[in-house]
């Protein structure tokens, strides 16, 4: 829950950005691989605009590109999916 909410703080400093930007990382916290026409259609948002926020995140380091591609990229949330890949803490 810490990272969602120190990358939430960072992405409210975007200023004008931060709204469509926000509604794009709510979508990456539930799933946090995508590309762009998905993440277009959950968030609700036009392609561009989720084109927009995909490179405001990625800008700050919170998404990085994984494919190499110039055409139907994919999005990670690597912070977060390195957390997952850890596993829980024993007890």
């Amino acid at each position: 829950m810490r990272l969602f909410e120190l990358d939430a703080g960072r992405i409210e400093g975007l200023g004008r950005a931060s709204a469509n930007a926000l509604r794009a990382f709510e979508q990456l916290r539930q799933r946090p691989v995508t590309g762009i026409p998905e993440l277009s259609e959950r968030a609700g948002v036009a392609f561009q605009t989720a084109a927009r926020a995909v490179d405001a995140l990625e800008r700050l380091g919170i998404v990085r590109e994984v494919t190499g591609r110039k055409r139907d990229r994919v999005y990670a949330y690597q912070q977060y999916l390195t957390i997952l890949n850890e596993g829980p803490e024993p007890l």
